[in-house]
C-alpha cells in the first residue's frame, strides 16, 4: 500500500517518519492484545481458540456496566477495518493492472476483475480451509518477496551494474 501511496503524497519526505509511527502504534496495540489474550486464557487455550481477540472482547466487561457487550463494539471496529483494507487492496490492484497495461481509465477494468475476486472468495468451503489457503498464499508471497529482489541483485552483480545513487 505504501509503495502506491508515497508517490502521490504532497510531502513524500515525511513518509518514513509517519510510517514508522504507524507501525509502532499498530505493533504496540498488537502486542498488548496478545499479552492480554495469553494472560486471560493461557497459552494452551489461546492456541485452541479460532479468534482469541473476539473471545477476549466477550470476556471483558467495563466498570459500572457502561457497555455490557464489548464484543459488539469490537466487531464494528473490526468490520470497518476489514472493509477499508479490502477496498484499498482492490483499488490498488485495479490501479496496478491499469498501469501495467497502460490504460488511461481504470474504472472499466474494475467490472472485469470483480467476478474473479468474487469467485476466489467463494472457493473455500469453511473458515478453516480459508486459513489454510491464507497460509499457503502467505508463504508464496514471502518467497516472491525474497526471491525476486534476490534474483535482481544477482543479475545486477553478474552484469556489474550499480543502482543510481543520485
Amino acid at each position: 500500500m505504501l509503495t502506491m501511496v508515497i508517490p502521490a503524497m504532497s510531502k513524500p519526505q515525511s513518509a518514513l517518519r509517519v510510517s514508522i509511527r504507524g507501525i509502532l502504534i499498530t505493533g504496540t496495540l498488537y502486542v498488548a492484545i496478545v499479552i492480554a489474550s495469553v494472560s486471560v486464557f493461557g497459552a494452551e487455550e489461546t492456541k485452541k481458540l479460532l479468534w482469541p481477540t473476539l473471545e477476549l472482547a466477550k470476556a471483558t466487561s467495563l466498570p459500572a456496566n457502561i457497555l455490557e457487550r464489548l464484543d459488539a463494539a469490537f466487531l464494528a471496529v473490526w468490520v470497518t477495518a476489514v472493509f477499508t483494507t479490502l477496498f484499498s487492496s482492490y483499488y490498488f490492484t485495479i490501479r496496478s493492472i491499469s498501469q501495467l497495461f497502460r490504460l488511461t481509465d481504470h474504472r472499466m477494468l474494475s467490472y472485469f476483475v470483480l467476478p474473479i475476486v468474487f469467485i476466489l472468495a467463494m472457493l473455500p468451503r469453511n473458515i478453516l480451509e480459508m486459513y489454510d489457503i491464507i497460509q499457503i498464499v502467505g508463504r508464496i508471497g514471502l518467497l516472491i518477496t525474497i526471491a525476486y529482489p534476490g534474483a535482481l541483485l544477482l543479475i545486477a552483480m553478474m552484469r556489474r551494474k550499480r543502482g543510481d545513487t543520485a
